[in-house]
C-alpha cells in the first residue's frame, strides 16, 4: 500500500511538472521572449514618448485648438496605458504557472505523507490489538496453569499426609497383628508342652484341650481375616445368590453365640433375637454365607464391647424391597470423635475396649466390603457408655415357588446334623487332612471314601455312581484336582465338587470354576464353614435326585 502511494505521487508529478530538457528550453525561450519583449516595448514607449504630442504655441498656431490638442493626448496616454498592461499581464503568465504546480505538488506530498501515517497508525492498532489478544490469552494460559499446579500441590499434599498416616496405621496394624498371632500360638505351645507331661488329671488334659482349640479358632479367625480383606481388594469374592431360609440362619447363629461351650459367650450378658416374618414366608434370595459373616462379625463385635446389659441381633423389612439387619448392645459406645474411621482399615485403636483387647481391626472392614458387594449400606449410631446399633440392609428377593430353601440347621456343637444313606468322596493326599475331615464328620453318619491322587478319584466316580458330594483337593500327584473335576463332570455333570487348596492368593478359585467345581473352600478348613457347605450340597443333591424320580 505504501508503495502503490509513493508510485502514484511521483507519476502525478511527473505529469504536472516538465521533463529536465522541456524545462531549460522553456526558460531559454522565455528568457529570450521576455528580452525582445522589453526591447520590443521600451522602443515603442520610446517613441511614444517622443512622439506624444506636446502643446506649443506652434501647434495651436496650425489652427488646432486648445481642444483637440489635449483630446489627442489623453487618447495616446489611454493607448500607452492599455499595452503596458498588455505586456505586464503576459510577463506574469509564465510565474502563475509555476506556482500552482509547486503547489499541487506539495500538496500531493502532503497527502501522501498523510496516506503513509495513517497506513502506520492503523497497522499499529491491528499490531497492538493482536498483541494484547496474545497477551490475554497468554494470561488466561498461566492462570489455568497456575491453577492446575496449585490443585495438583493440594492433591500431593493431601495424598502424601493420607500416605504418612497410612503407613503410620499399617505399623500399628502389623504390632497388633503380631501380637494378635503370638498370643495363640504361644497358648497352643505351652498347653502342648503341658499335655506331655504325666502327672496331669483328665480334667486337667480336657482343659488344655479345649485352650488349644479355643487359641486354636482365634487363630484361623485372624488368618481368615487376613485372606478375607485380600480377597476383597482382590476382587476374588463372588456372591452366590441362592434361596435360604433367613430365620433359620439367626436361629443357628442364636444357637452359637449362646452355647455354653462357646468361647464367646459372656456371662453378665444376655442374648435376644428379634425376627419380623414366620418361619414359612422367611425364605429369600441372596448369599446366605456372606450375610452369616458379617452378622458374624458384628455379634462378635456387640459381645466383646458389652460387659453387661443385652445383645440383640435380628431384622425386619423396609418397604417390602430390602431387609435390614440389626444388632444392638448396652456396651460402652463409640467415641464420637472415632465415628469418622470406624470402617478404616487398620484403625483397631478406634475400638479398644476395657474387657477385650483382641482383634484385628479388620472386622469392620470386612463387613463393610462384603455388604457393597451384597449391594447394600451399612451405617451405626452410638452413644458412650450407652451402647451402640449397627445396621445393614440388602435388597428382598423372594425365590420362585419351585426353589426350596438350603439352609446348615448348624451349631457350634452340631448336635442335629444327621447325613445317613449319604455318600461322599474325599480326595486328599495328605493323611493328616483326611483325618481332620473324618473327625469333622464321623457324628453325622454319612458313609467316606477316600481317594489319595486324582486318578483314583476319576476311576471310583465313574464306578461309585451313587456318590453324592466330592470334596477335591486341587494339589493331588498324577493328576491335579482341576484335571480330575473336567473328567469327572464329563461321567456325571449333575454331581457336587467343593475344591479345597491352600493357595488363597492365586486364581486358584476361577481356575476350580472354570475346571467345573460347584464351590470353594480355603485351608486350613473352618469347621463352621466346612460342614455348612456339605450340608448346603447334600440337600440340593437330594432334592436334584427327588426332582429326576418325579418326572
Amino acid at each position: 500500500m505504501l508503495r502503490f502511494r509513493l508510485i502514484t505521487s511521483l507519476l502525478i508529478l511527473s505529469w504536472l511538472l516538465p521533463t529536465e530538457g522541456e524545462h531549460v528550453t522553456q526558460i531559454s525561450s522565455q528568457h529570450t521572449q521576455s528580452k525582445n519583449w522589453l526591447l520590443s516595448e521600451i522602443g515603442p514607449i520610446d517613441k511614444q514618448v517622443i512622439q506624444k504630442p506636446i502643446i506649443t504655441p506652434e501647434r495651436l498656431g496650425n489652427g488646432k485648438n486648445l481642444g483637440e490638442l489635449l483630446e489627442e493626448y489623453e487618447k495616446s496616454d489611454k493607448t500607452f496605458g492599455n499595452e503596458n498592461n498588455l505586456n505586464l499581464n503576459k510577463a506574469s503568465t509564465p510565474k502563475n504557472q509555476h506556482q500552482l504546480i509547486a503547489f499541487w505538488g506539495i500538496a500531493l506530498l502532503i497527502f501522501s505523507m498523510l496516506g503513509v501515517l495513517l497506513f502506520y497508525m492503523r497497522r499499529y492498532r491491528v499490531e497492538s490489538k493482536k498483541l494484547y489478544d496474545t497477551n490475554k490469552k497468554l494470561n488466561h494460559v498461566n492462570n489455568h496453569f497456575e491453577s492446575i499446579i496449585r490443585d495438583r500441590t493440594h492433591d500431593l499434599a493431601a495424598l502424601l499426609e493420607e500416605s504418612q498416616k497410612s503407613d503410620q496405621l499399617k505399623s500399628t496394624f502389623l504390632a497388633n497383628i503380631s501380637h494378635e498371632i503370638r498370643t495363640p500360638l504361644n497358648g497352643i505351645i505351652d498347653h502342648t508342652r503341658s499335655l506331655s507331661e504325666d502327672n496331669l488329671s483328665v480334667e486337667t488334659q480336657k482343659q488344655y484341650l479345649d485352650n488349644i482349640n479355643r487359641e486354636g479358632v482365634s487363630l484361623l479367625q485372624i488368618t481368615n481375616d487376613l485372606i478375607t480383606i485380600s480377597k476383597i481388594d482382590a476382587g476374588l469374592v463372588q456372591i452366590k445368590n441362592e434361596s435360604f431360609n433367613l430365620n433359620q440362619l439367626f436361629y443357628d447363629l442364636f444357637s452359637t453365640f449362646n452355647s455354653n461351650t462357646s468361647h464367646k459367650k459372656r456371662s453378665g450378658v444376655e442374648l435376644k433375637l428379634k425376627l419380623s416374618l414366620s418361619d414359612s414366608q422367611s425364605n429369600i434370595v441372596s448369599d446366605a454365607l456372606r450375610i452369616e459373616q458379617v452378622l458374624i462379625n458384628l455379634i462378635d463385635n456387640a459381645l466383646k464391647f458389652t460387659h453387661k446389659g443385652t445383645v440383640e441381633f435380628g431384622y425386619t423389612l423396609e418397604d417390602n424391597s430390602r431387609i435390614k439387619f440389626i444388632v444392638k448392645d448396652t456396651g460402652i459406645g463409640i467415641p464420637n470423635d472415632k465415628h469418622e474411621n470406624i470402617f478404616c482399615r487398620f484403625n483397631r485403636e478406634s475400638l479398644a475396649s476395657p474387657y477385650n483387647s483382641s482383634g484385628t481391626g479388620l472386622g469392620l472392614p470386612i463387613c463393610k466390603g462384603l455388604v457393597g458387594l451384597l449391594k447394600g449400606d451399612i451405617w451405626f449410631d452410638s452413644r458412650l457408655d450407652k451402647g451402640t446399633n449397627f445396621y445393614f440392609s440388602v435388597p428382598y428377593l423372594e425365590p420362585s415357588f419351585n426353589e426350596q430353601s438350603y439352609t446348615s440347621g448348624l451349631s457350634s456343637t452340631f448336635p442335629n446334623l444327621n447325613f445317613k444313606g449319604k455318600k461322599i468322596l474325599v480326595v486328599e493326599d495328605d493323611l493328616f487332612s483326611f483325618q481332620f475331615i473324618e473327625a469333622l464328620l464321623k457324628d453325622t453318619n454319612i458313609k467316606i471314601i477316600h481317594a489319595k491322587n486324582g486318578e483314583d478319584a476319576v476311576e471310583i466316580s465313574s464306578i461309585a455312581t451313587d456318590i453324592d458330594l466330592i470334596i477335591m483337593d486341587i494339589r493331588l500327584p498324577f493328576l491335579d484336582g482341576c484335571e480330575a473335576t473336567i473328567q469327572i463332570k464329563k461321567q456325571n455333570p449333575k454331581i457336587y465338587v467343593i475344591a479345597q487348596t491352600a493357595n488363597v492368593h492365586s486364581d486358584d478359585r476361577a481356575r476350580c470354576m472354570r475346571a467345573g467345581c460347584d464351590d470353594y473352600i480355603a485351608k486350613p478348613l473352618d469347621p463352621d464353614e466346612f460342614l455348612r457347605l456339605v450340608a448346603h450340597y447334600l440337600k440340593k443333591a437330594e432334592f436334584n435326585r427327588r426332582h429326576l424320580s418325579n418326572h
